[in-house]
């Protein structure tokens, strides 16, 4: 008997549509999707709601520690509720965008939250589950049944980060031109930190973004999904 849901890891830089894709794909699938690396901003959001300082390594851990264990990550993330307090708008802000990437590379904090990732994978009641973020095929689940790493060129990655920005309204606007600078500072961050780096995993298949529409990347997500679990 199975002990876990079908594990489909989906890898790739910010902007490349992870997000959006796999929910979409998962309605089709009636899969659950899990976004990983809306815990990292989490963390990113509580370090500030306690005064801590996102440039010390020991705040965040601390800052880390305290989300573990208080913070009610609703809708598998999305929403944060910490002490009473509805954070959400906060996860989407430049600011956490950016705290997000100097977290992730903290050892001891991926340390705290590997199992709750894990956890949140296992514990779904459905046949599925997708979990997407910039280490799941490589770390979170090397044994996942299926890996795809997502990705477009950075000019089209950045726009479609001005729409999320535009659509969350957070309350930090930004320009184009700022946008695609702080992805390509993100990329090389993620890429080159010490600690479970961005990579493609070995076996994971590369699926470019960049000239298809959001129609036509679910649809592709959905063929290479149902080709490695004869879903």
């Amino acid at each position: 008997m199975s002990t876990r849901p079908i594990i489909v890891a989906v890898d790739g830089p910010a902007g490349s549509g992870k997000s959006s894709i796999c929910r979409k794909v998962c309605a089709v699938l009636d899969w659950h999707y899990l976004n990983t690396g809306s815990l990292y901003r989490g963390v990113a959001v509580v370090a500030q709601e306690l005064g801590f300082k996102l440039t010390s390594e020991a705040d965040l851990v601390t800052a880390a520690k305290f989300y573990a264990k208080e913070a009610n990550r609703q809708d598998d993330g999305r929403k944060l509720i910490f002490r009473d307090k509805d954070l959400t708008h906060h996860l989407t802000t430049s600011l956490t965008d950016k705290a997000s990437s100097k977290i992730a590379g903290i050892g001891l904090i991926r340390e705290i939250l590997l199992p709750i990732q894990r956890d949140m994978a296992h514990a779904c009641r459905k046949k599925g589950v997708l979990l997407d973020g910039r280490d799941i095929g490589t770390v979170v689940f090397p044994d996942a049944e299926c890996k795809i790493f997502l990705t477009a060129n950075l000019a089209e990655r950045a726009k479609r980060r001005m729409l999320q920005i535009k659509s969350s309204q957070t309350v930090d606007a930004q320009g184009l031109d700022e946008v695609m600078l702080d992805l390509e500072q993100r990329d090389l961050q993620d890429g080159s930190r010490g600690i479970a780096p961005l990579k493609k995993a070995v076996d994971a298949i590369e699926l470019d973004t960049t000239h298809l529409s959001e129609s036509e990347t679910v649809q592709a997500m959905l063929d290479i999904i149902r080709s490695h679990t004869k879903d």
